[in-house]
């Protein structure tokens, strides 16, 4: 996500941006309904009154501040998530540190903003937090609220890294979040009235955040995918003309709302009233005549059913059911759910935990799917367009199955074939590899035109990707595996390649 060019990078960064520009007024709302259900009387016997005031301080904070707070962590936990993708992390390990993370910034989250000067050896506030969360039969606390709300930005999180951000989905992603923001304001500004203007901040910072990651998605897909296209880098000037443009639509959208108001718009149509009196007037007569001349053939409609009626026998009749008896009975049982719980600590702790699992779970379930879409692409795209023609798994097992069956074919089954299956993983993973720097192959791309696009991702590598591209269009073309020194080199290389550092973005070239 953020470890990539310039481009993809400035597109993530801006699409958080434009998620938490809808997402603020919920949070917003959240904290207000959640503040005015706390107990002032448990809330003095808990000793968490000064947590309370400083989560209800967050209602009266600077928005521009609280935006970028919430930004700043938006962008951190998407760094956190980027390191474990690139440092291959594996399982269990990468669930545990991902389950650590979560819940380790939970809480450190609650001692900044709930307890911002609590002494370094106070561990008070993190029995508030546990206590907040196993013993919330004792009523709500402010430290629940913030763990929720940090719970949704990592799920957030979560789901973007699962996205393919080409320029149908970022553009789908901000028309859905433009709806999720003008219902999340308006309810603010119903809501909380003294909060009107934060919700039209927060809209107006949605819109230029969005608008500039569909311009970069839509950048990014002529840059990457059109013909006659070298791929550069985002320049700096090109990027300031976003910027400025964005600025200049959103201006043009204020100018124009603070002219086409519902009073400029009556006084407008004041100026017309004679016109829409006579237009009236006329419509009138006409509906009037119309009337009149339809009279007679529904009169004669009604006599004909009338008739019909008669002679079929039909009659106003109705027969109601009979009502239903209600059994009445004394000896209802009714089962205290609050009471079970505040009576069981074991079943009190025991439906949190559950509860954590499953927040883990989800969230765990979209990092698992973004991981598993990296390992997939490093087998080749064999036909890209047939390979994918509707994502159906037993097509694509079927096709891998014949592709295996006609390297048996050419090669034999011993060491030539092994050979040849390792020359194709080598290249697969040079492509996936050069994918996560920003560099993608596209489908029916041959090598050859891709390697300069490699050497690209690679900076100073060019040896190691032609023999590598070499020894693959050697396998896939001209059935002549490589021998165990070649193997041998080709191995080198590629651990060269893991190496290398990432491209030096530069300011200058186009992006199409």
């Amino acid at each position: 996500m953020l470890l990539t060019n310039r481009r993809h990078r400035t597109l993530y960064i801006a699409l958080a941006g434009m998620e938490m520009g809808w997402i603020l007024p919920y949070m917003l709302l959240f904290i207000h309904f959640w503040s005015g259900g706390l107990n002032g009387e448990r809330l003095q016997a808990l000793g968490a009154e000064a947590a309370a005031r400083n989560l209800t301080r967050m209602l009266d904070a600077n928005p521009l501040a609280l935006y970028a707070a919430f930004l700043g962590t938006m962008l951190l936990y998407m760094l956190a998530a980027d390191l474990l993708n690139r440092f291959y992390v594996e399982f269990p390990w990468r669930e545990a540190i991902m389950a650590l993370l979560i819940l380790g910034t939970s809480l450190l989250m609650v001692r900044v903003a709930l307890y911002p000067r609590s002494a370094p050896g106070d561990l008070r506030w993190l029995g508030g937090s546990f206590g907040a969360m196993f013993n919330f039969t004792r009523g709500r606390r402010p430290e629940l609220a913030l763990i929720l709300i940090n719970a949704l930005i990592w799920f957030r999180v979560a789901s973007n890294t699962d996205r393919e951000f080409t320029f149908f989905r970022v553009g789908l992603s901000f028309r859905m979040g433009m709806l999720a923001a003008i219902l999340g304001g308006g309810l603010l500004a119903h809501r909380m009235p003294a909060l009107e203007g934060v919700a039209l901040l927060y809209f107006l910072l949605f819109f230029g955040f969005g608008l500039t990651a569909v311009s970069l998605a839509r950048m990014d897909e002529k840059a990457l995918a059109a013909d006659h296209s070298s791929g550069a880098l985002l320049p700096w000037p090109r990027l300031a003309q976003i910027i400025i443009t964005v600025a200049v639509t959103l201006g043009v959208g204020w100018l124009a709302a603070l002219i086409y108001t519902p009073r400029n718009l009556r006084t407008v149509l004041d100026w017309f009233s004679p016109l829409w009196r006579l237009l009236g007037l006329i419509l009138g007569r006409l509906l009037l005549l119309l009337a009149l001349a339809l009279a007679p053939l529904m009169d004669a409609l009604i006599r004909f059913f009338r008739r019909l009626f008669d002679k079929l026998g039909v009659y106003d009749t109705v027969t109601l059911p009979e009502p239903i008896q209600i059994p009445e009975s004394n000896n209802v049982v009714q089962f205290d759910l609050g009471g079970t719980l505040a009576r069981s600590a074991p079943l009190r702790y025991g439906l949190v935990l559950v509860g954590i699992l499953v927040v883990l779970a989800i969230i765990w379930i979209f990092f698992a799917r973004t991981r598993q879409r990296a390992r997939s692409d490093e087998a080749e795209e064999y036909a890209g367009e047939a390979l994918e023609v509707d994502g159906n798994l037993l097509r694509r097992g079927l096709d891998r199955l014949r592709n295996w069956a006609d390297m048996v074919r050419r090669y034999g089954v011993g060491n030539r074939l092994l050979a040849a299956i390792s020359v194709e993983n080598i290249y697969a993973n040079t492509g996936r590899l050069a994918r996560r720097r920003g560099y993608p192959r596209h489908r029916s791309q041959p090598p050859d035109e891709y390697l300069p696009v490699l050497e690209q991702a690679f900076p100073g590598c060019k040896e190691e990707l032609v023999r590598i591209t070499t020894a693959y269009m050697r396998v896939e073309y001209g059935d002549l595996p490589a021998n165990a020194d070649e193997l041998a080199q080709l191995r080198t290389d590629f651990a060269r390649l893991r190496q290398a550092p990432p491209p030096v973005e530069q300011a200058v070239g186009e992006d199409e």
